[in-house]
């Protein structure tokens, strides 16, 4: 698990990270109320990267990462769907792939 300490590089990485392999991407975010941080990773289950934040700017620049990559996950699934063989397979896919934890 990688975890960068700069927005920027992660966001780059990130980035790459999803161009590699779109169908195996994903991320989380979770807020440690604790330590009042909010963590986003991004994974292919090969490569893990970790950014950590208590800056509202960069919670900011975390939700409009989201929704610049959206489009691109929206039309990935809309694909997969009209060739799926099964009912089961496609509601699996649709699933969302963001997770908000609260501790």
């Amino acid at each position: 698990m990688t975890v960068l300490s700069n927005w920027d590089d992660f966001e780059k990485a990130a980035e790459r990270l999803y161009l590699q392999e779109p169908s195996k991407a994903r991320y989380s975010l979770k807020y440690h109320h604790s330590k009042e941080l909010l963590e986003m990773k991004m994974t292919d289950n090969v490569v893990c990267l970790q950014y950590r934040t208590d800056a509202q700017q960069d919670v900011k620049k975390m939700e409009k990462f989201v929704n610049n990559l959206m489009p691109t996950w929206h039309q990935r699934r809309q694909t997969k769907t009209r060739t799926t063989t099964t009912k089961k397979e496609s509601v699996a896919r649709d699933n969302c792939v963001c997770v908000l934890k609260r501790h």
